[in-house]
This record gives C-alpha cells, structure tokens and sequence, in this order.
C-alpha cells in the first residue's frame, strides 16, 4: 500500500515425440515519510442556500510542507495560469535501467486536446448526447465565474472555498485540477518522495509485476457493476479502470461492499488520466476508512447509509414517506440502493449526474440524499396520487430522465433544509440499531497472481480463474513454475524425482488436439504404490480450453485424490473409470470417476490423449 498522509480525513513413441518436439520448437519462437494532513472540521453552512453564497475570496495562505511534486510558490494555485503554462501533467520520463515495466504512455498522458481535461472523454458520442437534449436543458456552465480564483492544495481549504462555485457548475476543462484538490490526491501527492508518474509506475509494477497484462477478467467490483452504456468513454478506458480496481482491491482488503466505486472511476476517467484517477479515488478510499466520507466499506456500512436516509426522507418529505410507507408498500430501500449504488447514473441525464458528481466529490456521500430528495421532493404532488409501487416508480424515472437543466434541479436540491447534526445523529442511531452481519456476507479477499515466467499452455489471465478455484489461503502467493516439459523433457522418473517434495501444486497439461487441463493437487508428488492414494479433499480437477470448468470432491464421493507409480500416476478414482491417468510416456487417459463426478478432459472422442506439453507450478 502507498504510504497515506493520511489524506484527509493486483505406444506410439516415434510419432509422439515428434509431435512434442515440433510443439517443443513452436513454444521456444513464441511509500516515503507520512506528513499529518491537517484536522478535519465541518462546515458550519454545510447545507447553506445557494442564494446566500458569500462572496469566494482569495487567500495567501503559506503552507510550508515540502513539495516533490512541482508546484506553486505558494499553497495557492492560479487556475487560470495553471491552464495557461500546462504545467499539470508533465511527460513521462523513460522507465529507468532497474525497471522493467512494460506499460504504454497513455497510462500517465492520456489523449486529450487540454493538458487540464486530459482523460478518456470520446468526444462524438459526448456531442451526439449533448446536440440530442431538448432545447430547455441547462446552459453551459459559465467558467467566467472561475477566472482570478485560488485554489488550494489543502483538501480542507479547497473545499471551503470552492463549495459554492462547484455547486453553481464546474468547468469541464477545469474538472481535473478541482478534483485533485478537494478530494486531497494533490495534498497527498505533495507529500510523496516521488513525481506522479514514478510513484504509479512503482505502484503498477507492485501489482502486476514487470509486465501489464493484457486482459483483466475478474477485477474486483466491491458489489458494484462495470457498465458501458451510460458513459461516454474511449475503449481503451475499459483497461484503466481494470486496472485501478485492482490496485484498490490489493491495497484494501477491508473494502468489501462499496457498490459506487466503479462508476465513479468510470466518470473521472472522462477528464483524467489512469494516474491521475488513480490517485483521487485512493485519497477517497483512505479518507472514508474512518468516517466514510465517500465510500462504504461493508453491507452494514450500507445499510446504515440508507436507514440514514429514510430517517431524513421522513422528515423532510413526511406526507410522501408515509404514502410510500403505508398506502402504496414501496421498499424505499430497493428505490434508493440503486440511486446511491450508480451514482444516479441510470436515472438522471448524464450531465446532471456530472453536477452532482462535482458537489460529491467536495461535500461527500450526503450530497447524494440532497439528490434523492430533491428528485422526490420535485414530484411530490404527482407522486401521492399514485396508486401503487409500479406507477410511483415510473413517475419518478420519467421525472429523473428529463431532469437536463442541471443548474436548476441541484439548486432546488440545496434549497432543502437539512443540518449536518442531524444526519449524524440519525447516522449513529442507525449503527446500533442495523442488524445485518457482515459475516454473512462472503468477504473474497482479492488478489491478482503475478506470473514472473509465461506459461507455454495458457495465458497469464487465466490464472486469475485459477485463483478463485484454489484455497483461500494461497490467493495471496504467486505462481511459481516448478517444472516444464519444454526444458525437462517428458521422463516421469525425473518428474517424480524433481517434484516429490513439493506441495501444493497446480499441473497443467496440454494434449495433441490442443486442450489444457489439469489438477490442483494438495499433497506431495511421491510414491504410494498401487490402489494406494494420498491427499485430501481440496484436490481437483479442471479444464482450461477450449471450456473452463472445475470439478472438485463430492460429497459421499470415495477419497481417491492422489495414487503415484513408479510409472504412472492417477488422479481421482472409484466407478468406472480415473478421472486423470498418465502413465511413464506421458500418454493419459481421463474419465467420470466417482472421486470427481467429472467429464473426460480432454473432450475428445477417444478417452486416451498424448501430453505435448506438461506444467507444474507452486506457490511462493
């Protein structure tokens, strides 16, 4: 984990072994100090009106903390010089001689007209989106506004001074710059021994090892969803926010249950690079790990967040509460778990959503009841006539997707009165009185394997399969390749000899009809004699391709794991058949066994096959 500041509060022998040589040939051409972040405080006008905003003045304020990363004199930046002199996002720099990471440059600079708004933004479909609103969506906002303004590196002053100008619209060539103020990636970037890009390099290379993979399958998505439809991102996107889930999932293994993260990914990747995204959304995550100022960290945490939020509906929209409560039996929790869970994003038109994605990131996840509160609160009229739960839901959707003047739907929101005191008071309440244990919930500690040697058999992102199939607790080791055909040859009087002593292992096998599949065997590889068998019920079987798929003991099932010979070996047994046989030239056979209840592997007409390429691997 990167060191926080604590920012604010990963038979046939001749023919046979031509076959394995020609196979044989093709394999062969193929963090620093931590600094104290200063003490958090709330706002006493945290829910002021927009019609009382106070004039935004500048500060000079000093802060004499040390600065790696370059910056201003002083705590103060000028956004409008910042834009000017493009000093934000500065070149990559060649990876040094001692790193061997393989990365692209558009992890650090992303493709983008203005070095400000330097993201995944395709700009087309944005456009079509933008020319496609009706004529009385919201005026664009006006940047005049922002022209003179200082913004601080202090997340605690930005945020004080730009609460009611990030209410009234952000800028979208400014959006980067605010949002690595106020959610405290620029404070915590200050205090780093490292530049930006190194620090991600390093971070990246920690992940994933000297190599970036090519294909993520299984990121962690914190009970979250990746979805494409609602944004209007470039393809190469997709990979970044792979890749950040898996860092967040290495780096936090408490984070169990914070459904919203990858959509806020998703629309920050719209005017920031990977790193720069990186680096905003770990400052939230390190800041909600205390009071959850962003994100939640479990279901109980959740379902805290939305008993809170039936406390605030009842009392600031108490007619409609209990029409939905009592006459019409809405679950008020099924409505708003999914406002809170995609940030609005499958109701509200998308560039209201990105408003009030601006105030989120500067006031927190309470902004998202001024929200709901606001959409109920627009219809309410509407909303009590309806005679059922189907008809009040629509009536809210059809509201929510017409929502497009932005600037005076969130102005309608922060007219609402609701006190900070209160919502904490509602909030500590709901603690006590929350029920749902966390250990019912299946906490998958997330770990991705780095595979320091390619596999001549399979692809490196298939491992990440693998590891939801084997013991938890070696889902936090990396693969090691003990033995290899392709060096060792296909002699099982060595194979024994080299592995005998190691366990667990994972073999791997690829036939002549080009199938791989395999075992996890959970005991060491050395001889029992025949009809004698070693290991335990954490054994199994499994293909790879041309079908993924694991068969592991079953119950009433003989315990018939591991038998080795002299000259063969057999895994799995009882009923009709061996679930995998091999015997001294590597030739196997597999079949149903009673051990496994499992398909043949090899998936081929002919239950026997001719191994061309053989895998063994441990765990380190």
């Amino acid at each position: 984990m990167l060191k926080a500041t604590n920012p604010i509060p990963v038979g046939k022998e001749s023919s046979i072994r031509s076959k394995r040589a020609s196979y044989d040939a093709k394999s062969k051409s193929r963090s620093p100090n931590k600094k104290s972040p200063p003490k958090s405080a709330e706002m006493e006008d945290d829910w002021a009106f927009l019609e009382d905003d106070p004039p935004v003045a500048s500060s000079s304020s000093t802060n004499s903390a040390p600065r790696p990363v370059a910056a201003a004199e002083d705590d103060f930046v000028m956004l409008d010089d910042r834009i000017r002199t493009s000093a934000v996002i500065p070149k990559m720099s060649p990876p040094s001689s001692s790193s061997s990471l393989t990365t692209s440059k558009s992890l650090f600079t992303s493709p983008g007209s203005s070095p400000i708004a330097s993201g995944f933004l395709d700009e087309k479909k944005y456009q079509k989106m933008v020319l496609n609103e009706p004529p009385a969506a919201g005026k664009a906002v006006d940047s005049t506004l922002w022209k003179g303004i200082k913004i601080a590196e202090d997340p605690i002053k930005a945020r004080l001074k730009l609460k009611f100008l990030i209410r009234k619209g952000v800028p979208s060539d400014l959006r980067r710059h605010v949002w690595m103020s106020v959610t405290g990636a620029n404070y915590f970037l200050r205090a780093q021994s490292q530049n930006p890009e190194e620090l991600y390099k390093a971070k990246l290379t920690e992940v994933f090892g000297p190599r970036l993979p090519e294909k993520i399958l299984k990121p962690p998505l914190f009970g979250g969803q990746l979805t494409s439809e609602y944004f209007y991102l470039k393809e190469d996107a997709v990979m970044s926010l792979k890749r950040i889930l898996v860092i967040l999932g290495m780096d936090f293994p408490d984070l169990k249950f914070s459904p919203m993260i990858p959509d806020a990914i998703s629309l920050m990747l719209h005017f920031m690079s990977e790193r720069d995204t990186f680096f905003c959304i770990y400052s939230m995550v390190q800041e909600s790990v205390k009071d959850h100022r962003y994100f939640t960290f479990s279901p109980t945490d959740c379902n805290v967040f939305i008993l809170t939020f039936k406390d605030v509906l009842k009392k600031v929209v108490p007619r409609l509460y209990q029409h939905m409560k009592k006459k019409i039996n809405l679950d008020i929790k099924m409505l708003c778990e999914e406002w809170f869970s995609h940030l609005f994003l499958h109701d509200l038109p998308f560039r209201t959503v990105l408003r009030a994605f601006d105030t989120f990131l500067n006031e927190g996840a309470r902004v998202l009841y001024r929200i709901a509160l606001g959409l109920l609160s627009a219809k309410e009229a509407s909303l009590l006539t309806a005679k059922d739960a189907e008809t009040f839901v629509n009536i809210i959707k059809q509201s929510a997707s017409q929502l497009y003047n932005d600037d005076v739907f969130l102005k309608s929101c922060f007219k609402i009165s609701l006190h900070p005191d209160k919502v904490s008071k509602y909030k500590s309440k709901n603690k006590v009185k929350s029920r749902l244990e966390d250990s019912h919930y299946p906490h998958h500690i997330y770990y991705r394997p780095k595979v320091s040697t390619p596999s001549s058999i399979i692809s490196e992102d298939l491992f990440e399969i693998i590891y939801e199939w084997i013991p938890m607790r070696y889902r936090i080791t990396d693969p090691v390749l003990l033995y290899t055909s392709t060096t060792e040859g296909f002699s099982l009087k060595r194979f024994l000899k080299k592995m005998e002593d190691h366990e667990p292992t994972l073999l791997f096998l690829k036939s002549a009809e080009g199938h791989a599949f395999g075992a996890y065997v959970s005991s060491k590889w050395r001889v029992t004699g025949k009809f004698s068998f070693t290991g335990t019920r954490e054994t199994f079987l499994f293909q790879l391709m041309p079908r993924m798929k694991k068969w592991g003991w079953t119950e009433g099932g003989t315990e018939s794991f591991l038998s080795v010979e002299p000259t063969s070996i057999s895994i799995g047994g009882g009923g009709s058949g061996v679930g995998l046989y091999i015997d001294e030239d590597w030739i196997g056979s597999s079949g149903e066994c009673d051990t496994f209840k499992n398909d043949p592997l090899n998936e081929d007409k002919s239950d026997r096959f001719e191994c061309v390429c053989v895998e063994v691997w441990g765990f380190q």
